[in-house]
């Protein structure tokens, strides 16, 4: 099986199987003897497709007798037009001849193709009306409901410049282990620099920073600023009794533990057993003796936590739409018919953590998504249900913001007073 070959069975088992992008990499590389370069450029081009799928759909649909059921052998087609687009690594001769065998579409014809669109001005369908949502859905590659849902939510020029920010690589940011590390050395080192927000670097080096000592060596981790802004503006107790409860990938509990050196016990419960791995991985490196890690549900969360707590920082499964930066596949794992069930789990989330809480004590919700279901109608919503819980803070930090991020975040109180 050759490069483009692979490429082709990779994008398939994600299109039609439905296989995340970095399982879909991993089964096929595993299972062959591919080179390093090969890898690279296999990779490369899958991502690179993934990341204009919506338009090369849109572009077949618009040429060929496209039938969503023969999929499989659009899949080259794709491929081949993602390399003389954009990605430009493969020859094209060799390239066309491959896409013409599995597509079973002549190469004259595909040659044909790849030379009409290169000499087009605007590549988006001409019947698709310029800068209608459509439009944005095609030229930023995200789901046409998802457009609808933020330009109702959030007027069109918050989701333009959302859509646009998406669209960028962003910041490599990190938090500070300052057991092994200081902010001064890190500064010095040439590597890093200082960001807006206090006790959070920008990582600046040529090197992928997991890679690089400072990683290897647990100096510093990986982090987006909302996060460490959040840990900086609590209000520090050593000995205040603190539980998290962790839905998504996250290193909050590093934020809390380098920036507020916590003296008591921190409980940390995650829902994924992949996840409560990964986290129990965390702890043992970088040696946090006083958390205690517990693998649960989130309609479970109450009875994990023997006493109740003074701060909880609740991390719910959410949308999570910071992954379209991140993830190439995003666009086809979000779906809105997932929505309800998200949101059903964050409400008896919020209820086990307000069980949970001391008089006194803070509930944090985080969630790095932008849908005013899962943020501002749900708190609102939760606060009329409990009048004894005080609205602190509310902030919803945006992408095209310095933090580069969707974070919505709350602060509220549990207080000794119940409103009629």
């Amino acid at each position: 099986m050759n490069n483009f070959e692979t490429a082709n069975l990779i994008l398939s088992n994600i299109l039609i199987k439905e296989i995340p992008f970095s399982i879909a990499l991993k089964e096929a590389f595993d299972k062959s003897d591919i080179s390093r370069e090969s890898r690279s450029m296999i990779t490369g081009l899958v991502g690179c497709e993934l990341r204009h799928h919506l338009l090369f759909r849109a572009l077949l649909k618009e040429r060929f007798a496209y039938n969503k059921e023969e999929e499989e052998k659009y899949i080259p087609i794709y491929l081949l037009l993602t390399n003389e687009i954009y990605y430009h690594r493969f020859d094209f001769n060799q390239i066309v001849l491959n896409a013409a065998k599995l597509s079973e579409k002549p190469a004259k014809e595909l040659t044909a193709y790849i030379e009409e669109l290169k000499g087009k001005e605007k590549l988006i369908p001409a019947n698709t009306v310029e800068g209608s949502l459509e439009y944005l859905s095609l030229r930023f590659n995200t789901p046409l409901w998802l457009v609808k849902m933020w330009d109702k939510q959030y007027g069109r020029t918050t989701t333009f410049k959302t859509l646009k920010s998406n669209s960028k690589t962003s910041k490599v940011t990190c938090g500070v282990n300052t057991r092994k590390a200081s902010i001064e050395k890190l500064l010095e080192s040439g590597a890093f620099i200082k960001s807006k927000v206090d006790n959070c670097l920008i990582y600046q080096g040529k090197e992928v920073l997991r890679s690089t000592d400072y990683s290897k060596h647990h100096r510093v981790y990986l982090e987006k600023m909302p996060y460490i802004d959040i840990i900086n503006k609590l209000e520090g107790n050593p000995f205040a009794k603190v539980a998290i409860f962790s839905g998504y990938s996250n290193n909050i509990l590093l934020d809390y533990i380098f920036l507020k050196e916590p003296q008591t016990k921190i409980d940390v419960i995650v829902p994924e057993y992949r996840d409560y791995l990964t986290l129990k991985n965390d702890v043992n490196q970088f040696k946090l003796n006083n958390v205690a890690l517990y693998d649960a549900k989130a309609n479970v969360i109450e009875s994990c936590i023997s006493e109740p707590v003074d701060i909880f920082f609740l991390l719910p499964r959410n949308t999570n739409f910071e992954n379209f930066n991140r993830m190439p596949d995003y666009f086809l794992q979000c779906k809105n018919q997932k929505l309800d069930a998200l949101i059903n789990e964050q409400r008896y989330s919020l209820e086990e953590v307000y069980n949970s809480l001391n008089v006194g004590g803070q509930l944090l919700y985080l969630v790095p998504t932008l849908n005013k279901k899962e943020t501002s109608l749900l708190i609102k919503d939760f606060l009329l249900l409990h009048r004894d819980m005080s609205l602190v803070e509310e902030r919803h930090y945006m992408p095209f913001d310095e933090g580069e991020s969707m974070m919505y975040y709350v602060k509220m109180i549990k207080t000794n007073h119940k409103y009629d």
